[in-house]
């Protein structure tokens, strides 16, 4: 990704800084946040509800919650003289 920017010719060369970063939902939390997933918004509701349901269960039953790790990537590049 860095190259896209030198080989546009607007920017110098970039550096890239990776920062991995993990958060752990609760059951209700982490349903919530499947609320907005366009691919479950997009499943009919009552084929949404019982895939939800079903998930739910499994949290509860392996601990009440899940641990999702994420990436953030920053890319720096100063404009080409």
């Amino acid at each position: 990704m860095p190259e896209l920017f030198s080989d546009s010719g607007c920017f110098g060369t970039a550096a890239a800084r990776r920062y991995p970063w993990s958060y752990h939902y609760d059951t209700s939390e982490y349903m919530g946040l499947m609320e907005t997933h366009s691919d479950h918004r997009l499943l009919p509701a009552e084929q949404r509800e019982r895939l939800h349901d079903a998930m739910a269960r499994a949290l509860e039953r392996f601990g009440g919650g899940i641990k999702v790790s994420y990436e953030a990537n920053l890319y720096l590049a100063k404009l080409a003289p």
